[in-house]
Parts: C-alpha cells; sequence; structure tokens
C-alpha cells in the first residue's frame, strides 16, 4: 500500500473524474472499508469538459492550495473528443510536462498518472486509433518524471474485448466516454490496485 496515515489524495482531471457517483466516490469508499486506519482524505477537483490547458489554468486553486500528498491526475479524453476544438497531441504532450512541472515545483506531492480509457466501445474506431498516441504519451511522460502509473486504458481494453465476445451492447460507457457503474468500478479497482490497496487483503 503506496498511501500513509492522514495523507490527502486530490483527484484532478475531466467529467470523469468530477461524477458523483464514479469512480472517485468508490475509490474512497473502498480505501475507507479497506483502510480505515488510514483516516485517509479523497479531494474530487474534476470538472466536465476540462482539458490539459485548463488543468493547467486551475491547478494552483484546485490542486496546490489544498497541500496534497497525492495527486491523481486523469485527462486526455477531451482533447481527442472535442475535435477541432481539441488539444493536438504535441500541445498535449507540452501541457502535461508543464502541469508536472508546477506540481513538482508548488509541492512536495507524489504523482498517480491515470492513461485515458477509451472513446467508444468499438476499439478499431478513428477517435480509439487517435486517441492511442496521447495514451502512450501519459504513459512515456509518466515513467520518465518517476510518477505511479494507472493502466486505466489497457484496463478498458481487455474489459471491451472480453465482453464483445458475448454482447454487441456498450457495457462500461453510456455514450462511449462517461462511464456505467461497471465502468466506474473498473477503473476505480484499477486505481487501487495500482498503489497496492489489495495486497494486505486478497489472498496471493
Amino acid at each position: 500500500m503506496l498511501l500513509k496515515r492522514n495523507e490527502t489524495i486530490v483527484f484532478f482531471g475531466d467529467s470523469l473524474t468530477e461524477a458523483d457517483p464514479g469512480y472517485v466516490s468508490f475509490v474512497r469508499d473502498m480505501l475507507q472499508a479497506l483502510a480505515p486506519e488510514l483516516q485517509l482524505t479523497c479531494l474530487n477537483r474534476g470538472i466536465g469538459g476540462n482539458k490539459v490547458p485548463q488543468l493547467i489554468e486551475r491547478v494552483q486553486r484546485d490542486v496546490l492550495a489544498e497541500k496534497p500528498d497525492w495527486v491523481s491526475i486523469s485527462i486526455g479524453i477531451n482533447d481527442v473528443w472535442h475535435g477541432s476544438d481539441g488539444v493536438t497531441l504535441p500541445d498535449f504532450e507540452k501541457g502535461l510536462m508543464q502541469l508536472y512541472d508546477i506540481i513538482e515545483q508548488g509541492s512536495n506531492a507524489k504523482i498517480l498518472l491515470c492513461t485515458p480509457s477509451v472513446i467508444g466501445e468499438d476499439l478499431t474506431n478513428q477517435e480509439n486509433r487517435t486517441l492511442q498516441p496521447y495514451s502512450d504519451a501519459s504513459q512515456r511522460i509518466g515513467l520518465a518524471r518517476g510518477a505511479t502509473l494507472v493502466p486505466i486504458r489497457d484496463a478498458f481494453q481487455e474489459a471491451i474485448t472480453r465482453a464483445q465476445a458475448v454482447t454487441a451492447e456498450p457495457v462500461f460507457t453510456t455514450d462511449g466516454v462517461h462511464l456505467t457503474l461497471a465502468g466506474n468500478q473498473l477503473f476505480g479497482t484499477t486505481w487501487l490496485k495500482s498503489i497496492g490497496a489489495f495486497d494486505s487483503v486478497l489472498p496471493r
């Protein structure tokens, strides 16, 4: 378990993060159940429609002002999904590195970086093909900067592939992006697994 007693986690992102109930409330409730002795504080700072530039604009107010021990970043979907109003891959990479710099220079917080999930449950569609390099960039930057990676995209791709063997109906998203109950639980479980939350309570 990476988290320590009395630590504060800020969840920073777009509408997937903002959703309540959503993956953040799932993570919060599971941490309270799995490790009540840690008395962790989970703060939701997601805002619908946000892309990397909006996170940069509000990181001081919504993240650093909270003096977090951990910052969980989930971004990238809108940067692609918004099309001509989105963010180009070079600007996304530059912005994500700038966001890291601001957090690292303004706090002692450790960073958890979630790769973007999916845009539609057809993994071969154009938007998912466009999204893949953004996910690759997130992973590359996160590894280079020492973040704890949360492989959300891998988890969704694997789960969707299994589901499609049984049904053609969407399982994890309502509109291709926003998450169903199953989608939020998949996101949250992947996040918890990445920090070792289950290591002490599940059999090997």
